[in-house]
């Protein structure tokens, strides 16, 4: 298997890994990339195999708690979560609401200034539910964009459209008697203010319909974070936009020329990724990094329109 940065995916089955990929989806959003193994490390996610070798004994092999112990070391703990985005030079705020009012206000007012929200849910809607993580990735009229790698509902996928009502109802908190409403999580800050959480709405329709750019998502991101090194935010810059639209065909026709078997094409295609990503974060480039930046996008079209 090809071992690229994370993008937008699903979690393996029974990986129980949901605060790993929650984690990375949301450092993403603030333009760090990684491999899900990075994420899994900064975490401290604990595997399946790991908490059998830690809570599995000789002497406790036909103990009834055995397997609950088991069950309940598997994955990624708030700790974790927190220790992850650290590690990512990251600022994490602490979002526990008990009013469903102040928690949308609260969850709005974080999207607005571009900070990804990881939130925990419920998973089986009972007083053992392990919980789940999930990231809020922005919004789109009044609709939430969320980003999950196991999503409960057939009906969504890893990027789907929520209304505020299901957040709600996955904030529900169960113990023995009752049930309550907490909105619980972490708002991630951005630490060099680039994040894709004000624009991702704009490329829904994309992410929707293309796996594959779901998938390479990171792919793309990394090559772009060591060609642009600015935002629009700031003076005496090149946009991405103005950039991809000045130099396309350029590009194009010279990765053809020395890779002759690939067609233009899929050339075309990952070039159309890579300002599509640009452009959600709003990168730019410092115009007195015009030389390199020509050169190094051009080797990066190159290995991408190569990779199978």
């Amino acid at each position: 298997m090809y071992d690229k940065p994370l993008g937008f995916e699903y979690q393996p089955d029974y990986e129980g890994s949901c605060g790993a990929y929650a984690l990375g989806h949301a450092l993403n959003l603030v333009a760090i990339t990684g491999e899900i193994d990075n994420f899994k490390n900064s975490s401290n996610y604990t595997s399946i195999t790991r908490s059998v070798k830690k809570n599995l004994k000789w002497y406790n092999f036909l103990n009834r708690n055995t397997y609950q112990k088991i069950s309940s070391d598997v994955g990624t703990s708030e700790r974790g979560i927190l220790s992850g985005i650290k590690k990512a030079k990251c600022t994490s705020v602490l979002i526990d609401n008990y009013s469903e009012t102040e928690s949308q206000k609260l969850l709005d007012e974080y999207l607005d200034n571009g900070s990804p929200v990881i939130l925990y849910a419920n998973w089986d809607k009972n007083e053992e539910d392990d919980g789940h993580w999930y990231v809020c990735a922005g919004k789109s009229g009044d609709k939430y964009i969320i980003i999950d790698s196991a999503p409960l509902l057939a009906s969504k996928g890893v990027i789907s459209l929520y209304a505020w009502i299901e957040i709600s109802r996955r904030s529900i908190v169960f113990d023995e008697d009752s049930s309550y409403f907490q909105l619980y999580g972490f708002a991630v800050q951005p630490k060099d203010n680039i994040s894709a959480v004000p624009h991702l709405h704009k490329v829904l329709p994309q992410l929707f319909r293309d796996e594959p750019l779901r998938e390479w998502w990171g792919y793309y991101l990394e090559d772009l974070r060591y060609i642009f090194d600015k935002t629009e935010t700031v003076d005496n810059v090149i946009s991405s936009k103005d950039f991809f639209t000045k130099y396309s065909r350029t590009f194009i026709e010279n990765v053809s020329f020395w890779n002759p078997d690939v067609e233009k094409s899929r050339i075309q295609k990952e070039l159309n990724n890579y300002s599509l990503v640009a452009e959600t974060y709003n990168f730019a480039l410092s115009k007195s990094r015009m030389d390199e930046a020509l050169i190094s996008f051009t080797v990066a079209l190159t290995t991408a329109s190569q990779v199978e």
